[in-house]
């Protein structure tokens, strides 16, 4: 017949026990806390990050026509140029800060918060304010994917893009279709319903004046 196990023996192996879970308890509430002064130091440098005023920065139009812009107001300063969708040019730091104060001062169009140009360069655009905006703009390889309108996955990036992308793209489809295209017109018509213009009645109407055009 075995010895009786104590209440005493009994409780003191529950004490122990509890103390053991308290521990892992506050060691994993140490850890959390450490990992979110982590994540907080992590972010604070990313905010932190020194660009040089002399630092090149890559801008990609996105844009499908030519598009000028420029460190002053009136077209006066200096000038960049960009002749067509997806060409790049780089632009020093200290003149990029010029170009985003100068059209988005209300005068123009704020051709860098509606999407014109893309600045890649993530430091440069968290300093800029433009976060929130690139998180929905489309790149220029996403974009080129909208274009080949080829799956689903091209519509939902249409459609969660900033409207003045999507009357680019819109735009750019008409010359496509134009020029005799062969474009999936479901998806297309999807496009049309969400931007409001009809992409395939512009192209026929643009394809008659480039018929006639090559007429005469």
């Amino acid at each position: 017949m075995g010895r009786p196990v104590s209440r005493r023996l009994i409780s003191d192996v529950d004490k122990t026990k509890l103390k053991e879970e308290n521990m892992e308890n506050d060691l994993r509430k140490e850890n959390a806390d450490l990992k979110e002064q982590l994540e907080k130091a992590q972010n604070l440098g990313a905010n932190n990050t020194r660009v040089e005023p002399d630092t090149y920065v890559e801008i990609i139009s996105l844009c499908p026509t030519l598009l000028t812009l420029s460190t002053e107001t009136k077209g006066r300063g200096f000038n960049f140029t960009w002749n067509k969708f997806g060409e790049v040019r780089q632009v020093v730091y200290s003149d990029l800060q010029k170009i985003i104060q100068n059209h988005g001062s209300g005068i123009y169009t704020d051709f860098i918060r509606e999407g014109y140009v893309y600045i890649n360069n993530a430091d440069v655009v968290k300093k800029s304010g433009l976060k929130e905006l690139y998180d929905k703009l489309l790149t220029k390889e996403q974009v080129e994917k909208v274009m080949k309108c080829d799956s689903e996955e091209c519509v939902k990036l249409f459609k969660s893009t900033i409207p003045r992308q999507q009357l680019f793209i819109a735009q750019m489809l008409i010359d496509e279709l134009a020029k005799g295209a062969i474009l999936d017109l479901n998806i297309i018509d999807e496009f049309s319903r969400i931007s409001k213009v009809k992409i395939v009645d512009v192209a026929e109407e643009a394809k008659s004046y480039l018929d006639m055009g090559l007429k005469q």
